[in-house]
């Protein structure tokens, strides 16, 4: 039993030192704003689709890297204005070292959204921007 104290003691200290009160970070307390984006933006989007599906609509984009071992993309949402218009970058993480350039198919990346109908209320059209343009898909 002394030791089971003894455990419970060393964790509670451990608590108290941090303003959360939660030294491990499983609380889920802290800062809430999102980490900044590091992954770089697509060099080319090629394709962009709204696909409609029973419930809302599922958003498809493929983008051409800069060279091979792109990886991990995503679309992260900025303001456009225009309340009618969801605007997206494009981004995926970059390879760690030097990678070849081959051929644009071997540079793809994929990524898709899901949306249900009242993501999409008042929306007219969804734009994905890369590094180099920018293409719309209207509803």
């Amino acid at each position: 039993m002394g030791r089971h104290a003894t455990l419970l003691a060393l964790a509670l200290a451990l608590a108290a030192c941090t303003p959360s009160g939660d030294p491990f970070g499983l609380l889920g307390g802290g800062d809430d704003a999102p980490p900044p984006e590091s992954r770089p933006a697509i060099e080319r989007v090629e394709s962009v689709a709204l696909v409609p599906t029973s419930d809302g609509a599922v958003l498809t984009a493929t983008g051409v890297a800069a060279t091979q071992g792109y990886w991990d993309g995503v679309l992260v949402p900025v303001a456009d204005g225009d309340p009618a218009t969801l605007a997206y970058v494009f981004r995926a993480a970059a390879p760690d070292g030097p990678s070849a350039v081959s051929t644009p198919r071997s540079r793809e990346v994929a990524v898709a959204l899901n949306f249900d109908a009242a993501d999409l209320a008042g929306i007219r059209q969804v734009t994905v921007t890369g590094a180099t343009n920018a293409l719309t898909a209207r509803r």
